[in-house]
């Protein structure tokens, strides 16, 4: 759910929609909303096309995913 949390916090952050992020990344809506939603986990392939499309590294994008787990 961190992950997922971490996508929806990013993209806001960067003033895309889901439909934005899926066509940059090479997806669809709905695997963006299931990712954002906790009810799907992306393989590393997606996380690097998602990081990619938000402007990010994918450690960047999974550093954010810890430190909400971490609570900060």
């Amino acid at each position: 759910m961190a992950f997922g949390r971490a996508v929806s916090q990013l993209r806001a952050k960067v003033g895309i929609s889901q439909e934005e992020l899926a066509f940059r990344s090479g997806s669809n809506r709905t695997y963006v909303s299931e990712i954002e939603r906790g009810a799907k986990e992306p393989c590393l392939g997606t996380i690097r096309k998602l990081a990619s499309s938000l402007g990010l590294e994918p450690s960047e994008l999974l550093r954010l995913t810890e430190d909400l787990l971490a609570g900060r």
